[in-house]
């Protein structure tokens, strides 16, 4: 199965093999983001603000709450983490929709959530975030010169971003690659393994 949101709020459940529609659900607001599949829930995040989750095989609501944005959810070990319009990353449970903690982070977020280990990457505003998926704090953060809007990918133990000052970011959690520690803004340390145009 694949299910698709359009910017009419209007989101669909297609047969993967045949083509053929399988529901419709109407979201109530734009969506601009990627929806998430797991455990047969999908959930949609509208620029409303609105979380989404709906039965994977109806398309019936299970629950709504009031955040989000342009940010894609991501879904893992059942919780949902999303960036919201708000400034705040939040984790919330995925079967009820109730928020399991909730980071802010200075900006709006337009990025999407990346997971990997222990640790949700997110960019907000200039900065680049490294959150603890267990309790929301920041394990480190790196300044850049331009707003990250695009998603981050990991790859190995290096998290890649662009910004908007046209640079491309490689990034280490410091007990990787402590030798290159720069202090952000906020005066946590983020690490910069290399910037190039």
């Amino acid at each position: 199965m694949v299910v698709i949101a359009d910017e009419m709020g209007a989101v669909t459940a297609i047969d993967a093999r045949t083509g053929r529609e399988l529901w419709q659900d109407d979201a109530g607001a734009e969506v601009f983001a990627t929806a998430a599949i797991a455990d047969g829930t999908v959930y949609v995040a509208t620029t409303k603000p609105s979380l989404l989750a709906l039965d994977v095989r109806t398309g019936k609501e299970r629950w709504q709450r009031g955040v989000g944005g342009g940010s894609s959810p991501a879904v893992a070990d059942g919780t949902v983490y999303l960036g919201g319009d708000d400034q705040a990353l939040r984790a919330l449970d995925a079967k009820t929709g109730d928020t399991r903690w909730s980071s802010p982070l200075g900006y709006a977020i337009e990025s999407s959530a990346t997971l990997a280990g222990d640790a949700v990457f997110v960019g907000s505003g200039p900065t680049l975030n490294a959150i603890d998926r267990r309790d929301g704090h920041t394990l480190w953060t790196q300044v850049t010169g331009g707003d990250v809007t695009s998603d981050l990918a990991i790859a190995g133990n290096r998290v890649i971003a662009t910004s908007h000052d046209g640079y491309v970011y490689a990034l280490a959690p410091p007990a990787v690659a402590g030798q290159s520690r720069s202090d952000s803004a906020n005066g946590t340390k983020g690490v910069s393994l290399g910037a190039s145009r």
